[in-house]
């Protein structure tokens, strides 16, 4: 259920860029970059829709739906704020230092935090896949599976580190100009 909106929107929009910056002449600018984040978001729906439909039970396709407006209406006001928070908590530290910064500093201060999600993407997806799974082994007690199964997580960690990492290695220069 979260591969749409953790892997495939930031594989999509990374592929992307990647494809703006080689094949466009004048390059990759904010305009474009702005582009391709609304096109990957485009393109995540369209395979959540159909990744949804394909699982959706004919069940809750026939049904009639229900409409709790003012309960709906009541409990998005405190949804939003949470969400609001959380985007303004994540770019907190990019709004400060902009009041006591220059807009070049942000922007390469902008530029290495998101290099840092970006070098944390394979934790976070092995995270998301292995989880379940480690708690299942824990909760049946099958040490020898769930150390094979850790040991895994650790060498898969390891190698996406690795694989994402290299290219900004490589020709980190071009990448980030």
């Amino acid at each position: 259920g979260q591969f749409p909106a953790v892997v495939l929107r930031p594989a999509v929009f990374s592929l992307l860029l990647l494809l703006s910056s080689l094949l466009l002449p004048s390059g990759l600018n904010p305009s474009i970059a702005m582009a391709m984040q609304a096109l990957a978001a485009a393109v995540t729906l369209v395979v959540a829709a159909l990744m949804l439909h394909a699982l959706l039970p004919e069940a809750a396709r026939t049904a009639l739906p229900a409409a709790h407006t003012k309960a709906w209406l009541r409990s998005a006001l405190p949804m939003a704020l949470t969400e609001g928070m959380r985007m303004l908590h994540g770019n907190v530290s990019i709004l400060l230092l902009g009041v006591l910064s220059t807009s070049v500093v942000v922007g390469v201060f902008r530029a290495a935090t998101s290099m840092g999600l970006l070098l944390a993407m394979p934790v976070s997806l092995l995270h998301v896949v292995a989880s379940p799974v480690i708690s299942r082994l824990y909760a049946l007690g099958d040490q020898h599976r769930l150390q094979r199964m850790l040991s895994w997580v650790a060498v898969a960690t390891v190698l996406g580190v690795t694989i994402v990492t290299l290219p900004f290695l490589l020709m980190g220069a071009r990448i980030l100009g």
